[in-house]
């Protein structure tokens, strides 16, 4: 079994802290630029020339945007990923089957340039995204994913 490394487990409790924060205070209440300044220096430990990429879904914009920001002032070259309830919903019950086959490949050789990934919730309601959502479309469309896990799972990527 391969031991995780130190960046990982410093970035895992930031998430941890970062969810008791929402948990205890409203999101107007949080100070997303001072806390998003400790996840970059700290956790991520983002350096000059360091490829990051920020996903989540769009209630989670204003975290993201500090991400970005802190990420930038600490010399990181930025890309941010938006997602949506209504895009994953569409994504698992709209897409014609074949298409759910297909494979992110392009992202798994892209994943070899990326540094720091910093990964938020891509959905809000994921009751009511995947609620009807039959078994064997997640299914195939996890198991054409496979190819991002074991990419993730392969790489030096600092989570």
């Amino acid at each position: 079994m391969k031991k995780p490394n130190c960046s990982f487990m410093l970035v895992l409790g930031s998430i941890c802290s970062l969810a008791f924060t929402f948990n205890c205070a409203k999101a107007q209440d949080i100070d997303y630029p001072k806390l998003a300044a400790r996840i970059i220096k700290t956790s991520a430990s983002v350096k000059p020339g360091d490829v990051v990429v920020i996903a989540g879904g769009k209630h989670d914009f204003s975290l993201m945007e500090a991400l970005a920001i802190a990420a930038k002032k600490q010399g990181g070259m930025v890309t941010m990923f938006m997602d949506s309830d209504a895009v994953e919903r569409a994504t698992f019950k709209d897409v014609p089957e074949q298409y759910l086959d297909l494979q992110p490949t392009f992202f798994a050789d892209w994943m070899k340039h990326i540094n720091v990934f910093i990964g938020l919730p891509n959905v809000e309601d994921s009751k009511a995204v995947y609620a009807d959502i039959p078994p064997e479309r997640l299914a195939r469309a996890n198991k054409a994913g496979q190819v991002i896990s074991d990419a993730l799972n392969s790489s030096g990527l600092r989570f």
